[in-house]
C-alpha cells in the first residue's frame, strides 16, 4: 500500500494482510515463505494514532513464528518508531537501500 499512512490506511492494510495470510496458510507455505518489506522513504513521521494502530496490528495479526521483515528508511526517528511499533518482531532489519533489503529478506527464506 502506497501513500500517507493514517489509522484508516492501517485498517485497510490489516484487512489485506489477514486475507493474504489466509491464502498462504491454505497453500501450506506459511509462515516460512512470507516476509514483509516496508518502504518508509517517502513517509513522514507517523502520528500517534497511526503508530498505535500499527502496534496493535503487529501484536494481533503478525504470525507467532515471526517471519522476516525489513524496513527501508534513512530516518533514525522512523527506525525508532518502527522498533516501538513492532515490539513482537524479532526478525527485523533496517536498510536505506532497497536492493540490500530485498537480498536480506530473500536470505532469511533460505534459513
Amino acid at each position: 500500500m502506497i501513500g500517507f499512512w493514517d489509522a484508516a490506511m492501517v485498517a485497510a492494510y490489516r484487512k489485506e494482510l489477514v486475507r493474504e495470510i489466509a491464502k498462504f496458510s491454505a497453500g501450506g507455505r506459511f509462515p516460512h515463505d512470507i516476509g514483509a518489506l516496508v518502504d518508509l522513504r517517502e513517509q513522514s513521521i507517523l502520528p500517534p494514532e497511526t503508530t498505535e494502530a500499527i502496534q496493535n496490528l503487529t501484536e494481533s495479526e503478525w504470525p507467532a513464528g515471526n517471519p522476516a521483515a525489513v524496513i527501508i528508511s534513512p530516518s533514525m526517528i522512523q527506525k525508532g518508531q518502527s522498533r516501538r511499533m513492532g515490539v513482537r518482531l524479532t526478525n527485523i532489519a533496517f536498510f536505506t537501500d532497497e536492493g540490500e533489503a530485498v537480498d536480506w529478506l530473500i536470505g532469511q527464506r533460505t534459513r
